[in-house]
């Protein structure tokens, strides 16, 4: 404890005399990487010194590079990344249910602090400079006969994808899909836990270029799923990021590749997820497919016509239960709600626009949470397109809410 007080001065310094620091960069760096290295010392301890060389690769990149720091701190940002936990345990991440993550959810691991450190790089450095020093790291960890170091090779993928985004897209983008792609099938589930966030991450930041290679990563994807059981939460709710953004991406209103490449899947994507809220299961695996169709929706828009009505019965039976365990299913029903009311034709929406309307209102009246007010509010404005001045009657109502939001402490500290 005293050891994490201590680093607090350096926190002090960057925040008000970071002109000293920089008169020291060499050694406050050094030493903040062997602090950090260290795994004898707490995590407390070894997080608060990679964020040190985080808020320093932020402010001062070009300093770094003058110092020639940039190889020691990539080498050591590396061997944290690798890092295997200790006997008998797993990085949170890779635990089976998301209830194991949620234990460990308030603790930072200098692990997880690493990989963003590497982001702050990838984001404030060139690619020219960072690349030639990294690959060399990632090429034979990603070749490794050891899952964490497999690991590590496709987490510094993932977050090279957003801060060198352009660079990939035009040179690497080929190769990387390939190893990320590959990745999925890997003996190891920490491997494709690993895959499935790079995945999402190049979904992400490397469009549209990456929709191109739809034909590859759907069956892929589609495949993936059909292999993870149900009760692994924390395994099933990665498999559905890397689908979602991926599948966000494929649509044929996309503002840069507008032809259309959801269409093709959409029968066994919809038919899996209205067999999902069908059948018996946890609310997790029913939130996580209410999601999952209001993605398809942003794809598909009109095309997702004719699975409309049974989405809508299933979506509107969400939002009248009044079942506590499936209220985070109920406030992503109102999200996908929402989003259905934006995409698809006003006139096939028009017929239940009135009653949405009303049953986000007596939601909000019922039930006292944030995430749900949020939700309603985003149905509000999506129905307003459909209703047009028929939201007329609803509006003291909705503004009532709005102000008493807008004037809410909720969430300050």
């Amino acid at each position: 404890d005293h050891a994490s007080d201590a680093m607090e001065v350096f926190d002090e310094l960057l925040d008000t005399e970071v002109a000293i620091i920089v008169q020291h960069l060499s050694e406050v760096v050094g030493f903040c990487l062997e602090v950090a290295s260290n795994q004898a010392l707490g995590d407390n301890l070894r997080v608060k010194a990679l964020s040190c060389v985080s808020y320093l690769s932020k402010l001062k990149s070009k300093a770094i590079l003058k110092h020639k720091l940039l190889p020691s701190t990539l080498n050591s940002l590396f061997a944290i990344m690798s890092a295997e936990p200790p006997p008998g345990q797993m990085d949170a991440e890779d635990e089976l249910t998301e209830e194991d993550i949620e234990d460990h959810a308030e603790v930072h691991t200098p692990k997880h602090f690493a990989a963003q450190v590497v982001d702050t790089l990838a984001l404030h450095l060139s690619p020219e400079k960072l690349l030639p020093l990294l690959t060399p790291l990632m090429e034979p960890a990603l070749l490794s006969s050891n899952p964490y170091h497999r690991k590590a090779g496709l987490m510094c993928l993932a977050v090279l994808a957003e801060g060198c985004r352009d660079h990939i897209r035009k040179k690497q983008l080929q190769p990387m899909l390939q190893v990320v792609c590959r990745s999925l099938s890997d003996n190891s589930q920490v491997v494709r836990n690993a895959a499935l966030f790079a995945l999402g991450q190049f979904s992400e930041h490397l469009q549209p270029d990456i929709a191109r290679h739809a034909d590859e990563i759907m069956p892929l994807l589609l495949r993936y799923l059909d292999g993870v059981e149900l009760a692994h939460t924390s395994h099933l709710a990665k498999v559905y990021y890397a689908l979602e953004n991926f599948v966000e991406n494929l649509g044929p209103l996309h503002p840069i590749d507008p032809s259309d490449k959801i269409t093709p899947y959409l029968p066994v994507l919809m038919d899996r997820m209205l067999s999902i809220l069908s059948a018996p299961g946890s609310p997790r695996t029913k939130e996580l497919a209410v999601s999952a169709i209001g993605a398809f929706a942003r794809a598909a828009r009109g095309t997702l016509l004719s699975y409309f009505p049974a989405t809508m019965d299933h979506l509107t039976g969400y939002l009248l239960t009044k079942r506590e365990d499936l209220r985070a299913v109920q406030i992503q029903s109102v999200e996908t709600v929402a989003i259905l009311a934006s995409t698809t034709d006003k006139e096939v929406f028009l017929p239940l626009a009135e009653k949405c309307c009303q049953l986000g209102l007596d939601l909000c009246d019922q039930v006292d949470d944030p995430d749900l007010r949020r939700c309603t509010y985003s149905l509000f404005s999506a129905l307003s397109t459909v209703l047009g001045d028929g939201l007329a009657p609803y509006l003291p109502r909705i503004t009532t809410l709005m102000l008493c939001s807008i004037k809410s402490t909720e969430g300050f500290e």
